[in-house]
């Protein structure tokens, strides 16, 4: 099991390298490139979230709470999505997805039981 802190760690830098590409790709479509608004909102709205969730992960609050939850999933089911890609082409790139999966798959595990633990802690205080 990985650290609280390298979980959160992971997530905020995978957050912030949403933001930057999301940044790079609408720098790139002014330029005159091809531009896809709704990939550039989704890419900002996964970046903001997953920055929310490694901030806020142990916070009370509701919608510090709704937040954490909802963003401890959508980078797993990515990096699975990704490695179902991974599946269907050659076996250099099936362990060279496996590796990211693992480490995100850990780090999302950890931020739910922190959650979890937080929720817990909430409810024998009330």
């Amino acid at each position: 099991m990985i650290s609280l802190a390298l979980a959160r760690s992971l997530y905020l830098v995978l957050g912030l390298a949403a933001i930057l590409m999301v940044t790079m790709h609408t720098w790139e479509g002014l330029r005159g490139s091809r531009f896809d608004p709704p990939l550039a909102a989704l890419g900002a709205a996964l970046g903001l979230l997953s920055i929310a969730t490694g901030a806020w992960v142990a916070s009370a609050g509701r919608w510090r709470r709704l937040t954490a939850w909802l963003g401890i999933i959508p980078l797993p089911a990515g990096a699975l999505y990704l490695l179902g890609i991974a599946l269907t082409s050659a076996h250099d790139a099936i362990i060279l997805a496996l590796v990211p999966v693992v480490i995100i798959g850990a780090a999302a595990l950890r931020l739910a039981l922190a959650r979890r633990h937080a929720d817990r802690r909430k409810a024998h205080a009330i």
